[in-house]
């Protein structure tokens, strides 16, 4: 799909493919992960899941990628952090503590990037 497409869908609220809960086979696998906390999780095409504070709660570091500017300036008004907003080449890159979400193309993320806070 057209990258065009999700940002329609993104500034019309027609986000369906949003879950307004965190993810229920996340809660009821993530023990077998076997991560210590401050591990870095990382959630590509995380749009505003509420997967990511339920993370930050289990004292994860938390990487994602999000095509849709809006979804990632939502994601973190909901989990009420001003981030620190920076250009990584073609990238926005938008942290807070233990947070990083990364404004782009999945496949514009630098592999090395993708598991580091």
């Amino acid at each position: 799909m057209e990258a065009n497409f999700w940002h329609q869908k993104w500034a019309k609220g027609e986000i369906g493919f949003h879950e307004g809960e965190v993810n229920q086979l996340l809660e009821k696998h993530f023990n077998v992960l076997n991560l210590q906390p401050s591990q870095t999780v990382f959630v590509p095409l995380c749009g505003k899941t509420r997967d990511i504070a339920w993370f930050l709660k289990k004292q994860q570091n938390v990487v994602g990628v999000e095509l849709n500017e809006e979804a990632v300036r939502q994601l973190f008004d909901e989990l009420g952090e001003t981030p620190e907003v920076t250009a990584v080449g073609e990238l926005i890159r938008f942290s807070a503590p233990h947070v990083v979400v990364y404004v782009g193309g999945f496949l514009q993320v630098d592999p090395r990037t993708r598991g580091t806070h």
